[in-house]
């Protein structure tokens, strides 16, 4: 979606995507997250930082 030019100027810089955790559940996977994607990288022989 783009922002239109009169808005433009206020929202420059913003994220695109904001993400809540209500419940503390993606919180308490982001270790898990965090190995299934390092895991991912390695299979696709992509640097990264662990």
């Amino acid at each position: 979606m783009k922002t239109p030019k009169l808005f433009s100027k206020w929202f420059e810089g913003w994220p695109e995507l904001v993400c809540l955790d209500l419940d503390g559940t993606l919180v308490d996977s982001v270790p898990d997250i965090a190995g299934a994607v390092d895991a991912f990288l390695a299979e696709a022989r992509c640097a990264f930082g662990g």
